[in-house]
């Protein structure tokens, strides 16, 4: 998220001047594809050649999917009930009982800010006010939090529009509400949601944060895509564990994302991959090994200053 050219260094294999570098990452490149439809091709051929051969594979294969399938399944009903159990603690409370033994960070939690950052291309009304909504729902202190809307320039005058619209409904619901708007063709950037929120970013220490002299160990941003809802007591429970993980300004938050706002309207083939999506990220969640940042997620701004 730095706009620095340091940080831009995204290649591919036409920026190689050495034709031995650039023929060993071409065939790193294609290999996944190789591997992939090898495999599929091989078996249609060798079940001419060598049936007996083909079925063995088959079969030791299937095997392998059902355990696999029944080892997921297992972390899939661990994770939901998880999820269920949460969704019915009183965080605010919880908060409000943490002793100091448990802190492994020296803060109270009504000292803690939350930076809100909604990056904005070409969403309708609808849905970003369910977003900004859902933020007012939050049983968090409003005069805690610091929501920042994030409109492209590029999405055109009817959105930014309707950002500026969204401003006025929301500027008083919040301690602070600033709408920055990220401009087309910035020197030595990719346009996408990452450049947005670092623009954002930088703008909101700019105008709020050093202004007013808040403690950057006191706040914690959420990157949110537009489309997300945060469940009531979202943000008590990312301040609880923040208060009580190891290294807490050097930890990443991310939460479970359940693709299901907008699910009944959407194809039906878009529906399997959302449910797939969920599914997927319940289970990662069950294993910490795997997990990484993915979307909508969490970070202490102490963090992100020092990485520029």
């Amino acid at each position: 998220m730095n706009n620095s050219p340091d940080y831009l260094n995204i290649g591919s294999a036409n920026d190689l001047t050495d034709a031995k570098e650039y023929r060993f990452y071409r065939l790193l490149e294609i290999l996944p594809g190789i591997l992939s439809w090898g495999t599929l091709i091989l078996l249609i051929v060798l079940s001419y050649f060598k049936p007996l051969y083909v079925a063995f594979f088959i079969i030791i294969f299937d095997i392998y999917w059902l355990i696999k399938t029944i080892y997921l399944s297992i972390h899939l009903k661990v994770a939901y009930r998880k999820i269920m159990d949460n969704t019915k603690i009183d965080w605010i409370n919880k908060l409000a009982n943490l002793s100091d033994k448990q802190k492994t960070i020296k803060k109270n939690w009504p000292d803690l800010y939350h930076l809100i950052i909604l990056p904005v291309y070409q969403e309708n009304y609808e849905m970003i006010k369910l977003a900004l909504q859902a933020l007012v729902d939050d049983d968090y202190p409003k005069e805690k939090m610091i929501v920042v809307l994030a409109p492209e320039f590029r999405s055109g005058p009817t959105y930014l529009e309707t950002a500026r619209q969204l401003e006025n409904e929301f500027k008083n619901k919040f301690f602070q509400f600033l709408l920055v708007i990220h401009p087309a063709d910035l020197p030595n950037e990719i346009p996408g949601k990452g450049s947005n929120i670092n623009f954002a970013g930088q703008m909101v220490q700019e105008k709020i944060i050093d202004p007013l002299k808040i403690d950057y160990d006191n706040i914690i941003v959420s990157a949110f895509d537009i489309d997300t809802r945060a469940e009531k007591g979202y943000f008590a429970c990312l301040t609880y564990n923040f208060l009580t993980t190891k290294n807490p300004l050097k930890s990443s938050y991310q939460p479970i994302p359940l693709y299901i706002n907008n699910i009944w309207p959407a194809p039906s083939f878009s529906k399997i991959v959302a449910f797939s999506a969920t599914f997927w990220h319940m289970i990662q969640q069950e294993r910490p090994e795997r997990l990484t940042t993915f979307s909508s997620h969490s970070m202490p701004f102490r963090a992100l200053v020092e990485v520029g």
